[in-house]
């Protein structure tokens, strides 16, 4: 870890067992943000960020420390080693900090009330709950991390510390206060903390997992350039260390725009999301605990390997895979989602149904109609036009017999029906 001395303003290397007390920066890039090779080099004063980490280092030297860390100018980003190194370790060094201080760059307003407790509805507190810090993907841990976050207008001016506006910023974030004073993450369903990043966004496609890795306690390479693949690798990662199925809870209205109808097949989708927006409703999904003894599932090269529940409705030849995992206070039934058979009932290949992606609650009494399965969800699906077992509903005619010995005649293809399905050049119908 590299801190920056907040008098010399010359950077300090300190080992990850060292007991260094230090403040630490949080706020959200703008232009001409000031880099290492600005500060190793005495250059950047001219950039607009500059500004920024001289009055940073000014309030920490005023509290006491001698030390700051500011992502912008204390990580090379020439180097893709350190920078993985940093975005693995970020959630911890937010943790160790002794104050985190929050810059509200787009606040102007001095926060002053009769109020003992602020609410969100005070029309004062507006602009620090439309804040854009809010809305960023990287702040979501350097929210949660520190045990005290100080927050400050663009001029610098307090506006209070995280426990005293707990109650704008549980509302703000969708993050209950217990969780904002310091309540263990992984008592928190996987459902539940994805929600809280379901609004959030990043500069960059891959950033929006990269920036969730310390929220759920895994280590993730990072690959730009792989896309919406980041989110899923960081799903699989999750995977290997907790069961908590409210993972699969997410739904996509949208789906059946993004995904049009393709060649007469139903639209399909596998069990893993595509971003946290997916878990929008999820905030009150939980799993639950000890339900079953249950085996543990994983990623195969057929897809998730998982052992389900898994119910049929005879009179409409629907499946729902009933899950680990219901609404929080609801006693009414675990939850569901709708799945599909990608080549026969009889099969164990099965793919999420885009058509119906929002969970259903399962009754009691249906739940006990369900067989328990050990299925295959593929997370990337091939239509059926395209596999080999699509031709297993096709009428092949290889060739026409030309032995006369039993009919006195050569066979000719007389007439096809229906014409338009008929294929000349390799005789299928």
């Amino acid at each position: 870890m590299r801190l920056l001395n907040c008098l010399t303003l010359e950077f300090c290397e300190v080992f990850e067992n060292a007991k260094s007390t230090y403040a630490i920066l949080s706020h959200t890039w703008g232009l001409e943000e000031v880099t290492f090779q600005d500060m190793l080099n005495n250059k950047g004063q001219e950039k607009a960020g500059y500004i920024k980490v001289k009055l940073c280092c000014k309030q920490a030297m005023s509290d006491g420390f001698n030390f700051v860390w500011i992502d912008t100018c204390c990580i090379d980003k020439t180097s893709s080693a350190e920078l993985s190194e940093a975005i693995n370790s970020m959630m911890v060094w937010y943790q160790k900090s002794t104050i985190c201080y929050a810059f509200l760059s787009d606040v102007t307003l001095p926060l002053s009330t009769d109020s003992l407790v602020p609410s969100a509805d005070d029309e004062q507190y507006s602009e620090f709950a439309t804040s854009r810090w809010f809305t960023r993907g990287w702040t979501l841990q350097e929210l949660l991390a520190p045990s005290d976050v100080r927050f400050y207008d663009k001029y610098w001016r307090f506006l209070g510390t995280k426990s005293y506006l707990g109650q704008i910023i549980s509302k703000v974030t969708g993050i209950d206060e217990d969780t904002l004073k310091g309540r263990d993450l992984r008592e928190v369903s996987v459902a539940k903390r994805m929600s809280w990043a379901s609004h959030r966004v990043t500069s960059r496609v891959e950033d929006i997992a990269y920036c969730l890795i310390g929220i759920f306690g895994v280590n993730l390479p990072l690959l730009y350039g792989e896309g919406e693949h980041a989110f899923i690798r960081l799903q699989e990662e999750i995977m290997k260390s907790s069961d908590d199925q409210s993972l699969f809870a997410w739904e996509d209205p949208a789906a059946i725009d993004n995904f049009p109808l393709q060649g007469g097949f139903k639209i399909v989708l596998g069990f893993l999301a595509r971003s946290p927006a997916e878990f929008e409703n999820a905030g009150l999904i939980v799993p639950y605990r000890n339900w079953e003894i249950s085996t543990p599932y994983s990623m195969t090269n057929q897809g998730l390997r998982i052992e389900l529940e898994v119910l049929r409705y005879e009179d409409s030849d629907d499946y729902i895979g009933i899950l680990g995992c219901h609404f929080d206070n609801s006693f009414l039934g675990p939850l569901g989602i709708y799945i599909i058979p990608i080549i026969s009932a009889q099969g164990d290949q099965f793919a999420r149904d885009a058509f119906r992606l929002k969970p259903v609650i399962v009754i009691p009494e249906h739940v006990a109609r369900a067989t328990l399965r050990t299925i295959y969800i593929r997370q990337e699906i091939v239509l059926p036009s395209a596999r080999d077992y699509d031709r297993t509903n096709r009428f092949l005619i290889r060739s026409l017999p030309e032995d006369k010995i039993f009919t006195g005649e050569d066979y000719t293809l007389d007439d096809v029906q229906p014409k338009e399905d008929w294929n000349e050049d390799q005789n299928i119908l």
